[in-house]
């Protein structure tokens, strides 16, 4: 039997997208597989229309249902009210609270084996709003178990949507935010930060010159150190911590195992 934990950090965007947890509970019918699911989300709901806009769901203060995220039977599920808007640079603070609810979801995993003596053999990190293709999860999941290897999707970097692996490599990476502000320190995340702002600046002096997609996100790129900065800080964290192709391996994209919702910019 294979116990596996699935960590769900985040906002609840769509109560339809929890049908998902039962899909990956219907992989236990016929596979040697015990599923046990942690989350942690917030006591507001997300719009699911928009992106990158935390605000205007903080703003919106439509509350969560809680009972009906608790009627999917979750191993463990906490709601918290103690929302990461800035960081201490004063900027969107949503990228440091991804990290810190996905390590506070592994701990959650970690502190219920230790108290029941149930030893993970895999984890996987999701998100709320991910849309699962089990077939290509069991895949997945069945090739880096028998290698014993942390499950990526790179692009040009490495996506931050979903990763999986044994629980000692998950462990390093789901404690990036334990690093979050020593690796912003590094020269290369200094320069990506000088380089952003510049370009910000820029565009905001003469914005009518601009198109409305000219940055990913007008309202809240505007606000970040610089673009995909989850991604570019997960990718030197692997890097860092292991040997890239041996201990961690890029999946590609043909094996993506989700769908993340469509999102209007």
């Amino acid at each position: 039997m294979k116990n596996i934990a699935v960590l769900l950090p985040g906002i609840i965007r769509s109560y339809d997208n929890l049908e998902y947890i039962n899909k990956i509970r219907e992989l236990e019918h016929n596979n040697d597989y015990r599923f046990y699911f942690f989350g942690i989300s917030y006591d507001f709901k997300g719009s699911d229309t928009t992106a990158w806009h935390t605000q205007l769901d903080i703003d919106k203060n439509e509350k969560l249902d809680i009972d009906r995220v608790n009627s999917y039977n979750f191993t463990s599920f906490e709601v918290r009210t103690d929302i990461i808007t800035t960081d201490t640079g004063g900027y969107d603070g949503r990228i440091l609270g991804q990290w810190k609810l996905v390590y506070d979801c592994f701990n959650l995993a970690k502190q219920y084996s230790t108290k029941t003596d149930i030893k993970f053999d895999w984890m996987i990190r999701s998100r709320w709003d991910l849309k699962i293709n089990c077939d290509k999860l069991k895949e997945v999941m069945e090739a880096g178990y028998t290698a014993n290897v942390l499950s990526c999707i790179k692009y040009v970097t490495i996506t931050d949507q979903s990763f999986m692996g044994p629980v000692d490599k998950m462990e390093t990476i789901c404690s990036l935010v334990n690093h979050y502000y020593e690796y912003l320190s590094l020269s290369k995340f200094i320069e990506k930060t000088k380089e952003h702002q510049k370009n910000v600046k820029y565009i905001k002096e003469n914005k009518h010159k601009f198109p409305r997609r000219v940055l990913r996100d007008r309202k809240n790129e505007f606000n970040l150190r610089f673009p995909a900065q989850s991604e570019h800080l997960l990718t030197h964290h692997i890097f860092t911590n292991f040997k890239w192709g041996h201990d961690a391996v890029n999946m590609k994209n043909k094996n993506k195992w989700w769908q993340l919702r469509n999102v209007r910019i």
